[in-house]
This record gives C-alpha cells, structure tokens and sequence, in this order.
C-alpha cells in the first residue's frame, strides 16, 4: 500500500524528529571529547562552546538525514518522494546555516576574551560590527539556499536585486553615508565604547557603536545620537587614553608688589609643585606672563600623574589652595580688576 502526501508527512515528520534529537546527544557528547583531545586545558574552550550553541541545528540536520534514510524504503508516491527530498534539503540547509549563526555568536563571545583579543585591543570594538555584518550575510545566504532548493532561479534573483540595490542605494544614500562611517570608525579606531569623547561641545562616555549612530551619556544621564557619517568627519577629542591630567592656574598679583615680592611668590608656586608626589616634577612651570592692566599675571602649570578626573579634581583643589597659602605667607595679595572714574564738573554759560 502506498502512501499519500497527509499520511507521509505525518509519519516521517515525528519519526525523524524523535530520532535526530536522540541521535544528537551521543554526536554531541562524540563531539565535546573530539575537541576535549585536540584541545586539552582545564578552562572552557570557544570550540567547546560552539558544541554546545550547535545542539539544536545539530538535531535538525540529524532528523532531515533520518527522514531521508526513511524515505529509501517507504512506498510513496513520486510526487510526494520529490516533495519530501525538496524539504530535506531545505531543511539540511536551514540546519547549516543555523549553524553558521550560531558559531557567529560564539566568536562574538570568545574572541574579545581571548588571547587574540588581549593581543589586538583596538580591534575588539570591530567585533560586535563585524558579526552583525557576518550574521546579514549569513541571513541572505540561507535564504537564497532555501530557495535554490525549490527549483527557483536564483541567479535571476540576485541579478533583480542588483539592480534593485542600485535604486535603493540612490534612495538610501544617507543610509549607506551612516554605515560606511560606522564602518571607518570600526577601522581607524578613534574611540571605542567605555571611551569618554568630546564631539562639538558635547561630553559624553560611548554607550554603543551601532550601525547607523553612536550613542552618548552626557554628564546629566541623557543620551545623545549621533550619526557615525558625521561623526566619521568630525573632529573628536578622546579623553579615554589620556595618560595624566595638565593643571594650569593663572593668577594675579596686585600692581605696586615689589619685585622681590613677585619673585619670592613664583620660588614658593614652584616649590610647592614639585614637592607634591603627585605632580611630575620634570614637567613644571612657574612664571610672570604678563604686566597687566590691573594685575601682575603669573601662571603655574605642571602634569598631574593620575587618569581618574575625580583624584585629578583633588589634587587641583590641593594645589589652589597651597597658591593662596603662598600669596598670604608672601604677604601679598590677589588683584582684582579695578576700574576709576573720574568726574568734572563744567559749569554752562547762563547758568
């Protein structure tokens, strides 16, 4: 007796899935001591991982092989055995590409905490772009498998959306101006997420580098969007790799201090700086800059050896107060702007 298309389907789909998901427990198992011995160490592996992401799709390419073996000795019609192939290999090739979306996944998750990621820290940010990018193609390819499956005409699809593509790039040109710059970021590396940036007059720590836009917080906890075509021309300050903060402090000193009087409050500036263990000694600078209209004008700079802003904050807060302590022992003062006015009286004719 043959069997029709229901009654077909109805016994190879549950058959085959029982036996591709008991089958892919001893595979799986086969598979875990195959990467066990090929790649010894205590820790977890990526290969070891991607074992266990593939169980599912493995399961699946197990039962289409099933239904195939069962179909070799079924008595069905022609129309259904060509059918029922049709499917297995679509099937088959869901499986595969299953399989590829998941090793992708896999990679995303292991390859920035591996030695390769320690080795190549600017490139780790390319990550998450690079398997957005791996898993749309992935996506596209399998759709295109499937259909090839089918008996459909893939070349002459692909060439309709070729030339598709090309009125979509012309109508989805701001789009494609935002993806390249994502991809120009990924590749020349001028920040990367955890970095704080300043980006015309906006301060902010990077959130996300997404595909089309950078994600900002501000200092206030809000988000700010930029789109990564811009931001790929602007010009963006990265305070994330700088290795020691400037302390710069301009101040003045009343007119009519004498010059010993001056020259005693610059010795006591720089004294002071280079005693601080936190300054880099070799990097200090302490002089009169300018005579000015109602000030003698000094500066002090010097490098602050720290990369947090909150300890450079403290230790700036420090350094003033010790310039103030200098100016009084030095019994000076600090000048202010002054201005005079005078006033003439004119007497008016007639009056």
């Amino acid at each position: 007796m043959r069997l029709d298309w229901p009654s077909a389907l109805l016994l190879l789909v549950p058959v085959a899935a029982v036996v591709g998901f008991l089958l892919a427990i001893p595979v799986q198992r086969l598979l875990h001591r195959l990467v066990r011995r090929l790649v010894p160490g205590p820790d977890p592996v990526p290969d070891a991982h991607l074992v266990a992401a593939v169980r599912w799709p493995l399961a699946l390419l197990l039962s289409a092989g099933a239904s195939r073996l069962a179909l070799e000795w079924m008595r069905t019609d022609k129309p259904v055995e060509r059918v029922a192939g049709d499917l297995q290999q679509a099937v088959a090739i869901v499986a595969v590409f299953w399989t590829l979306w998941r090793a992708i996944a896999v990679a995303q998750a292991a390859l920035p905490a591996s030695r390769w990621g320690a080795q190549h820290p600017a490139a780790r940010s390319l990550v998450p772009l690079a398997a957005r990018i791996g898993r749309l193609l992935v996506l596209v390819s399998g759709v295109l498998a499937v259909l090839a499956s089918f008996g459909y005409q893939v070349t002459t699809l692909v060439a309709g959306l070729g030339i598709g593509g090309i009125a979509i790039a012309f109508a989805a040109q701001k789009t494609l101006e935002h993806f390249f710059g994502s991809v120009a970021i990924g590749i020349d590396q001028p920040f990367r997420v955890g970095d704080t940036i300043i980006v015309e007059g906006v301060e902010g720590e990077v959130e996300a580098i997404g595909l089309r836009s950078t994600r900002l917080r501000t200092p206030d906890r809000t988000i700010v969007s930029l789109p990564n075509g811009r931001l790929a021309d602007m010009r963006t300050e990265n305070l994330g790799p700088r290795d020691r903060f400037r302390f710069r402090a301009k101040f003045g000193l009343e007119h009519g201090t004498p010059a010993d009087t001056v020259h005693r409050v610059r010795d006591a500036v720089d004294a002071l700086l280079r005693a601080d263990p936190r300054v880099w000694a070799d990097l200090v600078s302490v002089h009169v800059v300018a005579l000015g209209e109602s000030s003698i004008d000094l500066e002090a700079v010097c490098w602050v050896r720290t990369t947090e802003a909150e300890e450079f904050k403290r230790v700036r807060e420090a350094l003033l107060l010790g310039i103030l302590r200098c100016i009084e022992s030095s019994g000076s003062t600090l000048a202010f702007p002054r201005q005079s006015v005078a006033i003439r009286r004119v007497d008016e004719p007639g009056m």
